[in-house]
């Protein structure tokens, strides 16, 4: 999906509907269900393209934010509301309902603040994440393995200073890991120890990050080495 700036509302786009009294009283919460709400009607209308005017929305300081954060969250939330679990489904002859591309409208919407436009592009980011993220836990276990799980960590790695280990069974055995290769036996699928190491600019001093995950049984961890 493309996220646009455009000086007057374009032919062809669904104008987003955002009534005063949805305005009264709005935080930040309310204004995140207000952006999701618009993908959501422009879907259900069977619309690809929406419009979102810049003056119908709270100004910064109404939310206490940034410009940048302001547009990080309009990006984000377009992209997470768009976000279907399409994979076993058969594709409609009409086309999956997802919006083709979001203009955000407005006379200075091409002098919109460089911070702005790179909130935008962070919420690209990070909502492409998450959908991504939202990917593997919608998919059903028996097609999530341990060594599917292990190919996604180092799909997502490509391109970033994290580090990707994985190990087998006979790594495991190795370092006594008997817990986790308990668990592992109630799966007739290999088990796989995924270790994500990421020290930050400051290098192995900077702190790192763990989570656990399981498949099928088989915890894998993000863990610091």
């Amino acid at each position: 999906m493309k996220i646009t700036f455009k000086d007057k509302l374009p032919k062809g786009f669904k104008k987003a509907v955002i009534k005063p009294e949805e305005l009264k009283g709005i935080n930040l919460r309310k204004f995140i269900l207000l952006v999701r709400k618009q993908v959501s009607e422009a879907k259900k209308d069977k619309q690809k393209k929406l419009a979102i005017l810049l003056r119908d929305l709270p100004n910064c300081s109404t939310l206490s934010v940034e410009q940048g954060e302001m547009g990080e969250i309009i990006a984000r939330e377009i992209l997470l509301a768009d976000y279907e679990f399409t994979k076993y489904l058969s594709k409609p002859k009409e086309g999956w309902d997802f919006l083709t591309e979001v203009a955000l409208v407005g006379p200075a919407s091409r002098e919109a603040s460089q911070d702005f436009k790179k909130g935008i592009e962070r919420g690209r980011v990070v909502a492409g994440e998450v959908n991504a993220c939202r990917e593997l836990s919608n998919t059903p276990g028996g097609e999530m393995t341990p060594l599917h799980l292990a190919e996604a960590a180092r799909q997502a790695s490509r391109g970033t200073p994290i580090k990707v280990t994985v190990m087998g069974r006979k790594e495991m055995e190795k370092e006594g890991m008997g817990a986790v290769l308990g668990v592992a036996k109630g799966s007739p699928a290999e088990p796989q120890f995924i270790v994500m190491e990421y020290w930050g600019a400051g290098g192995p001093t900077s702190p790192s990050f763990a989570g656990p995950t399981k498949t099928i049984g088989l915890s894998s961890w993000l863990a610091k080495a």
